[in-house]
């Protein structure tokens, strides 16, 4: 049974990563291309 919970527990992990990488990676870019429209830098 806890074998079952560890990898449960490792994959949402593994998911929450995922997740967490792409949402910072859309802010980068975000960020980025609001400079360039509105020449302000942050």
């Amino acid at each position: 049974m806890d074998a079952g919970i560890e990898k449960e527990c490792s994959a949402l992990g593994g998911l929450f990563q995922v997740v967490m990488n792409d949402m910072k990676h859309q802010l980068d870019r975000y960020v980025s291309n609001n400079e360039t429209h509105n020449g302000t830098q942050y």
